[in-house]
């Protein structure tokens, strides 16, 4: 692959944690050259930052997750959302929401997984209740292991899925949960 960059034709590569990890290619190191180039970036003087505030909670955010366990609209309240905290906190993960549930007030914005919310690629993904809007599909697809709860069995999400349930999401993630409690948990 080869990048020009032109002083009048400016480009700029945005690259996400992770993001790269799944994707298949037959190149080879010696294909690959490396190109390191320091550019002078002028700070525009209206720009500034005026503070940074913590979120209020010790909650991980979905960007640095290994494990997301992440739910849609279906979940129809933020108070529904607490047995996936459960599950993702067993899971040693957090939870991530879909833009439908931060638009209707089950999530803050700060979960929201996808191109418009945060793109993310952890090592299991967990859809409850998210048919796989093509927003979401992209932010979510350099996960290593995406499990997929939905009852809509033509959903979207179950294409990229690497394992799909199609069954309610209030009885399996519960069902989930009450088996990681029962089961032994490694020293």
């Amino acid at each position: 692959m080869k990048i020009k960059i032109e002083e009048e034709n400016k480009q700029i590569l945005n690259a996400y944690r992770g993001i790269l990890r799944s994707m298949k290619t037959k190149r080879t190191q010696a294909d690959t050259k490396l190109i390191r180039k320091a550019f002078d970036v002028a700070v525009d003087a209206r720009e500034s930052i005026y503070g940074v505030e913590a979120s209020g909670n010790n909650e991980m955010g979905v960007a640095d997750a290994d494990v997301i366990v992440s739910g849609g609209r279906p979940l129809g309240s933020e108070d529904n959302f607490a047995s996936l905290y459960e599950l993702a906190h067993l899971l040693g993960g957090t939870v991530g929401a879909s833009r439908a549930a931060v638009d209707e007030g089950y999530q803050p914005v700060a979960r929201q997984v996808g191109l418009t919310g945060t793109v993310v690629a952890p090592r299991l993904y967990i859809a409850c209740g998210i048919d796989g809007a093509i927003q979401h599909l992209a932010g979510m697809r350099g996960s290593q292991v995406i499990v997929a709860i939905n009852t809509n069995p033509d959903a979207p999400i179950f294409k990229i899925a690497t394992y799909g349930c199609v069954m309610d999401l209030f009885e399996l993630v519960p069902a989930l949960t009450a088996q990681l409690q029962a089961s032994p948990q490694p020293a």
